[in-house]
């Protein structure tokens, strides 16, 4: 050959061989000849249809140079599909592996010379036959064909290693041994093209596990990157198996028959038979990395027998659920840490969406980004997912637009398995293993905001979910944490959405989930008032955004009754959770419907909520609301409700209209008719309640700023009885106040301190930021009046926040802050202000070591 008609510059090179080629020769025999120049043809007629050259020739061996990848790669394609269908002669069936490498190309004499025509020829040699394999510089050249990441290895004769990839010829096969390398361990791990962020406790743990036990299992949700994990420990361990490490890919396996000739395959085995894989590997050191096991954990015992069989075979399996054998140490993959600018999840996202969109900023979209990554849960996949609609969208469009649409979050893409081109897709994967009681349990989680409870579950399911909440448990598609009243069962967000987009039945169970937790409500009313306010409080706050949730749907319908009766029913739980600001707006809104005008008990319940916010509040409007309130109770006929309506208006009369004196001895006689309702239905907590009104407004009639000590510590006393701690707590800061008046501030310290103890201990926000007021203005006037004024600001922001609250100021007296402006001077903001910044919490904490 002329060197003239050898393409110059960057080429791509061809190797071929018959595998065997000796074998067939002595099978055929004198028929060889004929066979071979069958398949001469063949090779000949593939590489000039696709504009290869032909170098040379040696034997059974082709060397041919292409002026593009894309050609050559279109030849071997050809050319293993016509030698497959070529009937060839009994004993001499041709199979011919491919070698393509792209390099520089040297001419020497009259042939090619230098590095890149060897390391073709090593590549094609590496390969077995019907296999086309080929470098990283044609698969990259190569766009429009599709190849498997063999990994990378080191081949005969050269330095340096390489990573090959083997190209899928539709409607061939697909699986082969090992390559034929060196050095390098044999494996079939992909090339990853994406970094794993946020995941090294993870990839060390795993690694950790690994190395102590002979199987071991990462178990999750789909999307939550078992895959992508196991992956990564794998290719960490690699040089601690000394015949390799091999991905077993068993989503496409149903039957579980299948699994050990899946393994079998993979690994390079002739037979394929269960015993004949063990009998294989008996002497082998590989790691097995069984990837999507949950359909075929049937297939448990056979890789017992295994590992039993092949003392020095490993197993790494990815599966949402465990396969419960003798030695299997299971790891559940949680979600990315969520929730601030520099979490895991942020990271991730940042990260994919600058690889589909070069200029995308990150600082621009801050707060966006943490509320997407917030509502994805950190699920790794629909955080790729997401991020990969950044070159059309903005975080804040695909935010608004995902609620509405689960299917926004798939790729536009065809890489990789069908399971992970949506996270649509790899959710279903999932139920499509579920019984129809499982798959209706897991439906149910639609409603539900923050949690469910079992009982919960069980009145919105409408079935005993105790076994197939086990079961959905198990599998990952619900998760377990320790509520502040039990223990509680959720799902990930993006299993929400995808139940949510496919549910028919979603307003029955929309119903339900408001009717119980309207029933819960109701419930939870007295143990309010008494000395169960604690795990009741606990109870409410684990339901907190069930609770929202059913608010928002009783609103959507109108259903102003029951809405009002929830709110009504749990005023005092907003209270101390310090969520009056959130009382006031959804009252706001129900009041607002035209159902709210009927004079019902509901209507009542709404009015006393509403009145007590403007009672704490100082707010005149508390009476008027109160009046309303006992005459709808008259009407009908509720003795409870009118006994507390009663109650209240005598004591909004006299805390909010003090300075007109006769409004306590009007004040007097209503809260006498209280207390007869309240003993004629043998309530306790009223009575209490009551009997404290009146104190107040007895002081407050005789002039006096606050009651007697005596007087208040019998009150203590009575609510002690009672079980009503945390009104103990209110009236222990009404005798800090009567100290403070008295000027025996060490006293008032004392007192405040041992209030904010009860306060702290039953969870009661809104007492916490009262005392601290307290324990300020003692501060200030025992010295200390920089601790006094961060105390004070924290003090205003804590009131802020629960929604209201008394002040000194309530009393008559100088609060802290005024006292703060005559001790410090200029300097009082500014330290004020920083006890603003403060959290309640910290202030609390600050408060308890003075």
């Amino acid at each position: 050959m002329t060197t003239n008609r050898l393409p110059t510059g960057t080429v791509t090179f061809l190797f071929s061989d018959i595998e065997d080629s000796t074998g067939v020769l002595q099978r055929l025999g004198s028929s060889y000849r004929a066979t071979l120049e069958r398949h001469a043809g063949i090779v000949r007629g593939c590489l000039g249809a696709h504009g290869g050259v032909e170098v040379s020739t040696e034997g059974d061996s082709f060397f041919a140079v292409f002026e593009r990848s894309p050609d050559a790669v279109g030849a071997a394609a050809e050319m293993q599909h016509r030698l497959d269908a070529e009937e060839w002669p009994e004993g001499g069936t041709v199979r011919v592996r491919v070698g393509i490498h792209a390099g520089t190309a040297e001419i020497g004499h009259d042939d090619y010379v230098g590095i890149d025509v060897h390391r073709a020829a090593r590549i094609g040699a590496a390969g077995h036959g019907g296999q086309v394999v080929v470098s990283e510089a044609v698969q990259v050249l190569t766009p429009s064909q599709q190849f498997v990441d063999l990994g990378t290895h080191r081949l005969k004769g050269l330095d340096d290693p390489i990573h090959l990839y083997q190209l899928r010829v539709p409607g061939l096969r697909e699986v082969f041994p090992p390559l034929r390398s060196v050095d390098a361990r044999p494996n079939n791990l992909p090339s990853l093209e994406t970094r794993i962020l946020g995941r090294e406790q993870e990839i060390s743990e795993v690694c950790r596990l690994l190395s102590e036990n002979r199987i071991v299992t990462i178990t999750g949700p789909g999307g939550i990157g078992k895959t992508r994990l196991s992956i990564e420990v794998a290719a960490r361990a690699l040089n601690d198996f000394t015949d390799g490490v091999f991905v077993v890919e068993l989503a496409p396996v149903s039957d579980p028959t299948l699994v050990m000739p899946a393994i079998g395959a993979v690994v390079g085995v002739d037979d394929v038979s269960g015993d004949a894989v063990i009998e294989s590997l008996a002497a082998r050191s590989l790691l097995l990395v069984l990837d999507n096991l949950e359909q075929v954990t049937e297939a448990s015992r056979d890789f017992k027998r295994l590992l039993d069989g092949a003392p020095s075979v490993k197993a790494l399996a990815t599966s949402q659920v465990p396969l419960r054998i003798t030695g299997e140490r299971t790891y559940r993959l949680s979600p990315l840490e969520t929730g601030d600018f520099d979490s895991p999840a942020v990271a991730v996202f940042a990260d994919r969406a600058s690889e589909v969109d070069p200029l995308f900023e990150l600082e621009a979209h801050r707060d966006a980004v943490i509320e997407l990554t917030n509502a994805l849960d950190g699920v790794p996949l629909a955080l790729e997912l997401a991020a990969a609609r950044t070159n059309v969208l903005t975080p804040e469009e695909i935010l608004s637009r995902m609620s509405a649409n689960v299917d926004l979050l798939k790729r536009s893409t065809s890489d990789g398995p069908d399971r992970h081109q949506s996270i649509s897709a790899a959710i279903a994967w999932s139920v499509d293993l579920l019984s129809e009681y499982q798959r209706h349990l897991l439906e149910s989680f639609a409603v539900f905001r923050g949690g469910a409870s079992l009982r919960a579950l069980e009145a919105v399911a409408g079935i005993d979910p105790l076994d197939d909440l086990g079961e959905l448990v198990e599998r990952s598609l619900v998760f377990t944490s320790a509520g502040k009243a039990g223990k509680r069962f959720d799902v990930l967000a993006p299993i929400r959405l995808f139940v949510a987009s496919a549910l028919d039945e979603e307003p029955q169970l929309a119903e339900r989930h408001a009717s119980f937790f309207h029933g819960l409500a109701l419930e939870a009313q007295a143990p309010l008032e008494g000395d169960r306010r604690p795990r009741w409080t606990a109870t409410l706050g684990d339901n907190h955004e069930n609770l929202q949730q059913a608010l928002e749907y009783l609103h959507s319908r109108g259903d102003a009754q029951r809405g009002l009766e929830i709110l009504g029913s749990l005023w005092r739980y907003h209270q101390v959770a310090g969520r009056f600001n959130e009382l006031d707006l959804w009252l706001e809104r129900f009041f607002g419907l035209p159902e709210a005008e009927e004079r019902t008990v509901a209507r009542a319940k709404g009015l006393m909520a509403r009145a007590a916010i403007y009672y704490w509040r100082s707010d005149q409007r508390a009476v008027d609301d109160y009046e309303e309130a006992a005459g709808i109770a008259r009407e009908t006929r509720d003795r409870s409700s009118l006994g507390y309506a009663l109650s209240g208006l005598g004591a909004a009369m006299a805390a909010t209209r003090r300075s007109d004196i006769g409004q306590g001895a009007i004040a007097l006689p209503i809260l006498e008719e209280a207390r007869q309702v309240f003993a004629e239905i043998d309530d306790r907590e009223g009575l209490a309640a009551v009997e404290a009104a009146t104190l107040f407004t007895t002081s407050w009639a005789d002039g006096q700023m606050v009651p007697h000590r005596t007087d208040l510590e019998r009150l203590a006393d009575m609510y002690e009885k009672a079980g009503q701690r945390i009104n103990t707590a209110h009236t222990i800061l009404g005798v800090a106040a009567s100290e403070v008046i008295a000027g025996h501030h060490d006293e008032a310290l004392k007192q405040a301190l041992t209030s904010l103890s009860i306060a702290e201990e039953s969870g009661d926000r809104f007492v916490m930021a009262w005392a601290l007021e307290w324990i300020a203005t003692a501060k200030v006037e025992l010295g200390d009046a920089h601790t006094g004024a961060l105390i004070a600001g924290a003090a205003r922001a804590g009131r802020d926040q629960v929604g209201g609250g008394w002040t000194p100021a309530t009393y008559g007296i100088d609060d802290a802050e005024t006292r703060v402006r005559k001790a410090l001077g200029d300097e009082a903001d500014s330290v004020i202000a920083q006890g603003e910044a403060m959290s309640l919490d910290a202030a609390v904490e600050l408060a308890k070591m003075t």
